[in-house]
């Protein structure tokens, strides 16, 4: 605040003493400003981090953020830690070869300081200059932009899986699928002509397609997910 303005509310109003709006920035009586939330950061130079068991945790201050997977692999991103309420961040993969998956807390199940995503589905960044931005609410992340390869969240994307061929075992089986989320289309073929056969399929989750299938006969499972 320059001088002349703050004497003259001095005259108006008296002796003007430091206040606090929403606990975010202090007015000093010199006319400088107090940052004493961490909520007001801003993005500066990028700093790197690696994933580790799903999360990262912020770096006070910083807003911008160069992500990697867990052992320099392609990772799942489902929470970050150490920010208050109000704090703004942006991200991006750190290497086009490992792609960063930010997961909805409908997949994660992350109890605190997850994401919520457009749709509950989730945001693959695969290229340096794909990003994310988020702002972090009472409790969980809000994804509330994005820039990737795909069009948009509707058409963004769709991960396929294909099986090696099976056989069945007359019991439920498990089916590794790797696609992070539970499929929402699922769908299977016989391989061997001959008898008849009889396919059930379970309840898929994110990790596993759960189908039973005549012993014997053999099959290849195909699934789809956002």
């Amino acid at each position: 605040m320059a001088t002349g303005a703050r004497q003259l509310l001095s005259r108006v109003f008296g002796r003007l003493t430091p206040f606090t709006p929403g606990g975010d920035v202090v007015l000093n009586e010199d006319g400088t400003f107090t940052v004493t939330n961490a909520a007001l950061v801003k993005s500066g130079a990028a700093v790197a981090k690696t994933i580790s068991s799903g999360a990262f945790a912020l770096t006070t201050g910083k807003g911008f953020y160069v992500v990697d997977g867990e052992g320099a692999a392609a990772d799942n991103l489902d929470a970050m830690t150490g920010a208050v309420e109000g704090t703004e961040i942006t991200l991006r993969p750190a290497n086009a070869s490992r792609a960063i998956t930010l997961r909805d807390v409908s997949v994660s199940s992350a109890s605190a300081d997850g994401i919520y995503t457009p749709a509950q589905k989730s945001v693959v960044l695969t290229q340096t200059n794909d990003f994310a931005k988020l702002k972090r609410g009472a409790t969980h992340w809000t994804l509330t932009s994005y820039k990737t390869q795909a069009a948009d969240l509707g058409s963004a994307r769709l991960k396929f899986f294909k099986s090696t061929e099976q056989t069945g075992t007359g019991s439920s089986q498990n089916i590794a699928h790797g696609l992070g989320v539970t499929p929402v289309l699922t769908w299977y073929s016989v391989t061997d002509a001959g008898s008849t056969y009889v396919l059930a399929e379970g309840t898929h989750d994110s990790t596993n397609l759960k189908v039973t299938v005549t012993s014997g006969k053999k099959f290849i499972a195909y699934a789809i997910a956002p």
